[in-house]
């Protein structure tokens, strides 16, 4: 996705690569179905692979990876609640980060969680 978004087909890519994944069952993480997926949306594949494989694609994705960490993520697709959580006025307010149990059969259990969130 980094890769696409420099020729602006970040969207494009995710549902490629959903579709790659999902329907052909192939394997996202290697650098072939990437290439494939890139030319079945119409990037330019020379600018996509030396993108691919860039110094800099690769730190922006080093980056994504301690973020999702960072904020708990353990799974994709994941949710994740972000809120101001309220302290006293002698207080500066937090930035607090709860991840969400997902739920494909219903969405009740998941907004539960964020009921009890927002207290």
């Amino acid at each position: 996705m980094i890769a696409a978004k420099q020729q602006g087909k970040e969207l494009e890519m995710i549902y490629g690569i959903q579709q790659a994944y999902y329907q052909y069952a192939l394997n996202p993480s290697d650098d072939a179905v990437l290439l494939q997926v890139a030319a079945d949306i119409g990037l330019n594949g020379g600018l996509f692979k030396r993108a691919l494989s860039s110094d800099k694609s690769q730190s922006l994705l080093n980056k994504h990876i301690a973020q999702a960490k960072s904020w708990m993520v353990s799974g994709y697709p994941s949710l994740v609640l972000q809120y101001v959580e309220a302290q006293d006025e002698c207080s500066t307010s937090k930035l607090t980060r709860l991840p969400i149990s997902l739920s494909y059969l219903s969405v009740k259990g998941m907004l539960e969680q964020i009921a009890q969130a927002q207290g």
